[in-house]
């Protein structure tokens, strides 16, 4: 018995429905392990008017009541900012806006990362972070630009600015980017002041990518590989590809 007619429309055609995935490809993008959360420093957050604090910013209308001591561990140079201010009141925090310095703070005690949902958030946080020398926000905030705002259009803005605050992974993904999407890296207006050397060397890099450490290929590392060597001998993650290099050469020779 053809039972075919029972899957027919009525004008005789036959519709079929399928469900189709598409494979694509994951980014792979470096993250900071996430800190160690202190119970006590929390409680101290949560009182914004403990009797604790030892130090008060002001940033437009709002006064932020905070420890010098937390600050030296996670923001050490807001630290120097209130170890060496005269002010026997709020230390005022000029160029920037509340929100930003807020997600510092609370970085600084909860260690909580921020959700992040903009560029122009991204970079403004990145700032700040670099800033105060919030060293694991910074590294934090870098990996969220490569991994949800990076794309050709905006390549070379981004590569400029990682340049500026020495961010090597965003530096180092913005010129890839250049090896994929040539053209539309080169059709903005920011193009023409990159640096078409790291432009070369990140194609080489691309020929044949470097994710193991040994002491030949260490030039040749991409910053995922870098900083997983980094990050396992206990050495510091911030800072420009080549001082990160350097760095890792030291400790493996000695």
């Amino acid at each position: 018995m053809d039972t075919s007619q029972n899957y027919l429309e009525e004008d005789g055609s036959l519709v079929i429905e399928c469900d189709i995935q598409i494979a694509a490809e994951n980014k792979r993008v470096w993250y900071p392990k996430e800190l160690q959360q202190q119970d006590i420093w929390v409680e101290l957050y949560r009182d914004a008017s403990s009797a604790t604090s030892n130090v008060a910013f002001s940033v437009g209308e709002t006064t932020y009541q905070v420890h010098k001591i937390v600050l030296s561990i996670r923001a050490k140079k807001l630290y120097d900012i209130a170890k060496e201010s005269d002010n026997d009141g709020p230390i005022p925090i000029h160029s920037m806006r509340g929100e930003i310095f807020k997600s510092i703070l609370d970085f600084v005690y909860t260690v909580k990362t921020p959700e992040i949902e903009s560029e122009a958030i991204a970079v403004e946080l990145l700032v700040a972070a670099d800033r105060y020398d919030c060293v694991h926000l910074k590294l934090f905030v870098k990996s969220v630009l490569v991994d949800k705002f990076l794309k050709a259009g905006n390549a070379a803005d981004l590569l400029i600015f990682a340049d500026s605050h020495s961010c090597a992974l965003l530096k180092e993904a913005a010129t890839d980017l250049f090896v994929t999407d040539t053209e539309t890296v080169q059709n903005v207006d920011a193009w023409s002041i990159t640096k078409a050397e790291e432009l070369l060397n990140s194609r080489a890099r691309s020929i044949k990518p470097v994710t193991e450490y040994n002491s030949i290929n260490t030039d040749q590392m991409d910053m995922t590989a870098l900083r997983n060597e980094l990050a396992t001998a206990d050495l510091e993650l911030d800072g420009r590809r080549k001082i990160l290099v350097d760095r890792l050469k030291t400790h493996r020779q000695g």
